[in-house]
């Protein structure tokens, strides 16, 4: 078996491309429903949790 030199160059872009394809994958996994479930749960936990985003006087505030 011949073992090959990789530079350490062509592993930090391997290492990109595998982390670039699985934020896109995490990030196509994204919902609307799951954000609306998360914000849920937040607020079962926590009570009032503020939005990024919103106004408070959206909701008469």
């Amino acid at each position: 078996m011949k073992i090959k030199k990789i530079k350490i160059t062509d592993v930090a872009i391997i290492a990109d491309l595998v982390e670039a394809e699985a934020n896109r994958v995490i990030s196509a996994s994204i919902t609307p429903e799951l954000i609306q479930m998360k914000e849920a749960e937040a607020r079962m936990e926590h009570g009032r949790v503020i939005v990024p985003g919103c106004r408070f006087s959206d909701f008469g505030f």
